[in-house]
């Protein structure tokens, strides 16, 4: 009987044993996950921080366009090609400072579309040079919302007799 008690005695000591070396065994394997984890949210927040990082580089890196780049002294305007180039500038300067107001960035397509094609038919082979003048006016503006008003100004001079429907969103 003795030797039972200590048989029972040593069987439940490597039972203790056996459960206390499990027990690490799930603190190492879930200390190991969260390190794993930690290393991939590590990772994923430096891929976004250099995302970051280029973006707010390439925000203020200049790109030069010339009048003939724009269509200055080519047959209507310089076609699609140039057209693109006013587009793409007209893109950026939208987003400059206050950039635009939502009922002008929601229209902003149509604007720029019909605005330029407008344009083209009025000045001509000229419209890249006058372009450019009047992009760099309101580069030189001093107004945060410049960009805005010139928008404005042109919607209301060149579409004051356009008629539209007006349809509210969602």
């Amino acid at each position: 009987m003795h030797q039972r008690t200590a048989e029972e005695r040593e069987f439940i000591k490597r039972k203790r044993l056996a459960a206390e070396h499990n027990e690490r065994l799930c603190v190492i394997a879930k200390g190991n996950a969260e390190h794993d984890a930690a290393v991939a949210d590590t990772a994923k927040l430096k891929k976004s921080l250099q995302d970051m990082e280029h973006i707010r580089a390439s925000r203020f890196a200049i790109k030069s366009y010339t009048p003939d780049s724009l269509g200055d002294g080519h047959e209507k305007a310089g076609g699609p090609k140039c057209r693109n180039r006013r587009f793409e500038v007209l893109d950026r300067v939208a987003r400059l400072g206050a950039g635009l107001s939502a009922g002008q960035s929601n229209d902003w397509q149509w604007f720029k579309e019909t605005w330029d094609h407008e344009m083209v038919n009025a000045h001509g082979a000229k419209w890249g040079g006058v372009f450019s003048e009047w992009i760099q006016a309101v580069l030189n503006d001093e107004r945060s919302n410049a960009f805005s008003f010139f928008v404005y100004n042109e919607t209301c001079r060149v579409f004051h007799t356009t008629t539209a429907l007006h349809v509210p969103g969602v």
